[in-house]
C-alpha cells in the first residue's frame, strides 16, 4: 500500500540523534496527519487524521483519551487561549471543548478561502467570498472588511490584522481601517509572526522582520528558498521550513539545518515523532541537545499572549501614558466616570480598540490601588467582566491574591465569572482560596456564580473543584438564602 508523506515536515541533522533515546510509546494511526498537532495545558496531544477524526492522546502514555468525527474533510487545527480546540473543514469551523464535545460550529456557505487565524482573545478570522470575517469565541460572526483580497494574513494582536497583497505589507484594524502599509518586493512572500515581530520570507529565503508599528527591525538572507510553514521553538525563536531544511531566526543571526524528512515536534521533554508509516512515537531526548532548537515546541505554538501586569508593573510602565495616571491621581471623579461610560458604550464592538486605543490601559489603571475611589475601581472590574476579554485573566488572578478589600474581591469574582475561562483549574482554585478570607454574603454569592459560569464554559472539566468551593460555602455558616443558592447550583451541576 502506498505510504503518504506527512503534511508537515521538519528536517533532522542526523538520524543518530535518536540512537540513544528509548521509545516511550508508539501508536498506529488510521491515516496520515493533516496538520501539526497541538497540546492542551494538561498534556493532551490533539491531532487530526485522514479519517476525518479528531484525537486526544495522553502525551505521557500514548493512550487515546477520546476521538470524534465532526463532519467533513478536516484541514486545520488550532488551540485557542480560552482552552478550546479549533478545527475546520471545507465549509465549517468548529470549536470543541477539552472533553471532545463540540461547543459550536459555524457553516461558511461560500467556503473558507484560506487558513483561519486566531488572536489572543480567542477570536477566529477567515475569508469567505472576498470578505474578511471574525467569529468571537462564542461563535458570533462579525464582518471586518468587504472586498478583501490577500495572499496570506495573520492576526498579530487584539486589534491588528496584517496581510500581503499587491506587493504591500498592510495592517488594518478590526474596524477595517488601514493602520499602516509598506512596499515589499516579492509578491510571493510568506508571512509569519511571533511575540517579537512580523516575519516576511521571500521565495528566495530573504527574511525581513517588522514590529507591530510596521517598522523594519531586522533583515537576513538565509537562502532557504520556497518557505511553506513556520513554527516557534522552546526558546520562542522563529523557525521556518523551506527547500534546504529548517531555519532559526535569532535577534542577530540565523542558522539552517539540513537532514532527512522525518517529521518531529518537541513537547514535555519528549520528541513525538510522526512516521511515514502512519504512526507516531514518543522518545525522551536530553534537553541540552542543541538540535531541540530546530523542532517546533508544542508549548510555544501559542505563546502565552496575555496581560500579566501587577499594579507595580502598571505604574512603572513607561508605555502607559501620563494622562491617564494623572486622571486617576488628580481626584477627578467625574472625568473618571465619563471615561468609563465611554468604554462601556463601545465595549462589545469589534472596533473597540480603534475607538478607544487605550482600552486596556484605562481599565488596568482605573482598577489599580492607586485609584482612591473604590466605586470607580469596582466599575473598572465590572467592565473587564463585560468585555469577556481573556487577556485580563492573569491580571485578575494576580489582584485576587493580593487584594485586601472584600468589596473589590467580589467584583473580581464577577469579572472572572463573566469571562468564564479556566484552562488548568487554577481560576477556580484561586476563587476558592479567598472564600474564607472575609465573611460576606455578597462575596460568596459572586464566587458561587463565577464558579458555575466557569463550569459551564469548560464543560464541567473541573467540576470537582467547583464542588469543593460549594462545600466550603456550605460550611461557612451563611444564611439560608446562601444555602439555598448553593443547593440550586448543585442541582444544575448534576
Amino acid at each position: 500500500m502506498h505510504r503518504f508523506s506527512l503534511f508537515f515536515i521538519l528536517f533532522l541533522y542526523s538520524i543518530k540523534l535518536f540512537s540513544n533515546n528509548s521509545v516511550n510509546w508508539e501508536i498506529a494511526l488510521p491515516g496520515k496527519l493533516v496538520a501539526l498537532p497541538v497540546e492542551r495545558d494538561n498534556g493532551e496531544i490533539i491531532l487530526i487524521c485522514e479519517d476525518r477524526r479528531v484525537y486526544s492522546i495522553n502525551s505521557y502514555t500514548g493512550n487515546i483519551n477520546w476521538k470524534i468525527k465532526p463532519g467533513g474533510k478536516l484541514s486545520q487545527l488550532l488551540f485557542s487561549l480560552d482552552g478550546s480546540i479549533i478545527i475546520r473543514d471545507e465549509k465549517k469551523i468548529y470549536s470543541i471543548f477539552g472533553s471532545g464535545k463540540i461547543r459550536w460550529s459555524k457553516e461558511v456557505q461560500g467556503g473558507i478561502e484560506q487558513n483561519i487565524e486566531l488572536n489572543d482573545r480567542g477570536d477566529i478570522f477567515y475569508i469567505e467570498d472576498n470578505r474578511l470575517k471574525m467569529l468571537n469565541r462564542f461563535g458570533f460572526e462579525y464582518l471586518i472588511k468587504d472586498n478583501f483580497s490577500c495572499n496570506n494574513f495573520v492576526a498579530i494582536s487584539n486589534y491588528l490584522i496584517v496581510y500581503t497583497y499587491n506587493n504591500k505589507l498592510t495592517a488594518i484594524t478590526y474596524g477595517g481601517k488601514e493602520a499602516w502599509a509598506n512596499d515589499i518586493i516579492d509578491e510571493n512572500t510568506f508571512l509569519g509572526f511571533t511575540r517579537t515581530g512580523i516575519y516576511l520570507i521571500s521565495s528566495f529565503g530573504e527574511v525581513e522582520k517588522y514590529n507591530n508599528n510596521g517598522e523594519l527591525i531586522g533583515r537576513w538572507d538565509t537562502k532557504n528558498k520556497n518557505p511553506y510553514r513556520y513554527f516557534v521553538n522552546a526558546e520562542s525563536n522563529f523557525l521556518f521550513v523551506g527547500d534546504y531544511g529548517t531555519t532559526i531566526i535569532n535577534d542577530s543571526n540565523f542558522s539552517t539545518k539540513k537532514g532527512n524528512s522525518i517529521s518531529i515536534y518537541y513537547s514535555n521533554g519528549k520528541l513525538i515523532e510522526a512516521l511515514d508509516n502512519w504512526s507516531i512515537l514518543a522518545k525522551k531526548i536530553e534537553t541540552e541537545n542543541s538540535d531541540i532548537m530546530f523542532f517546533p515546541s508544542i508549548e510555544q505554538q501559542r505563546v502565552k499572549k496575555t496581560i500579566t501586569l501587577s499594579d507595580k508593573r502598571v505604574w512603572g510602565d513607561e508605555n502607559l501614558s501620563n494622562y491617564y495616571k494623572e486622571l486617576i491621581t488628580s481626584g477627578e471623579r467625574d472625568l473618571q466616570r465619563d471615561l468609563l461610560k465611554t468604554v462601556e458604550k463601545h465595549i462589545k464592538s469589534t472596533d473597540l480598540l480603534e475607538k478607544i486605543p487605550n482600552f486596556y490601559e484605562v481599565l488596568l489603571l482605573m482598577c489599580s490601588k492607586e485609584n482612591k475611589y473604590l466605586d470607580m475601581r469596582q466599575e473598572a472590574y465590572r467592565l473587564m467582566g463585560l468585555s469577556k476579554d481573556i487577556s485580563f485573566v492573569p491580571y485578575l488572578l494576580n489582584n485576587l491574591e493580593m487584594e485586601k478589600s472584600y468589596i473589590i474581591i467580589s467584583y473580581i469574582y464577577f469579572a472572572l465569572g463573566q469571562i468564564g475561562i479556566d484552562r488548568t483549574g487554577n481560576v477556580i482554585k484561586s476563587i476558592n482560596s479567598r472564600l474564607d478570607s472575609y465573611y460576606d454574603e455578597n462575596l460568596v454569592l459572586n464566587a458561587l456564580y463565577a464558579m458555575y459560569n466557569i463550569n459551564l464554559y469548560t464543560d464541567s472539566e473541573y467540576v470537582d473543584l467547583v464542588f469543593m468551593g460549594i462545600e466550603k460555602i456550605l460550611n461557612g455558616g451563611y444564611s439560608n438564602y446562601i444555602m439555598n443558592k448553593c443547593y440550586e447550583i448543585i442541582k444544575k451541576l448534576k
